[in-house]
């Protein structure tokens, strides 16, 4: 058992983890996360804003996989002005 943390609040949730059991998804407070040792918990809207619209967040990671690249989740869309899942490739920057 490991405590995560949150990102500034006090509810936070793990939905998954990479096989190797190095990277963790879930939310904090509305938020998306990523986790690992090294970095702790990181709030996945900061690390990839270059990659959404003006008022668009990702609120929930629900999975990773096995080798932590790709994380699926749901967000806020303010383009389409609804809730849309996600694919997120963590390999590109």
């Amino acid at each position: 058992m490991e405590n995560l943390g949150t990102l500034g609040g006090d509810e936070s949730s793990a939905h998954d983890v990479s096989a190797d059991g190095s990277v963790v998804v879930g939310k904090s407070n509305g938020r998306a996360f990523r986790w690992t040792f090294k970095g702790g918990m990181e709030d996945l809207n900061k690390t990839y804003a270059h990659l959404l619209t003006d008022g668009s967040e990702l609120r929930a990671a629900y999975a990773i996989s096995p080798n932590g690249r790709y994380i699926v989740g749901h967000g806020y869309n303010a383009a389409t002005k609804r809730l849309e899942a996600f694919l997120l490739d963590t390999g590109r920057l």
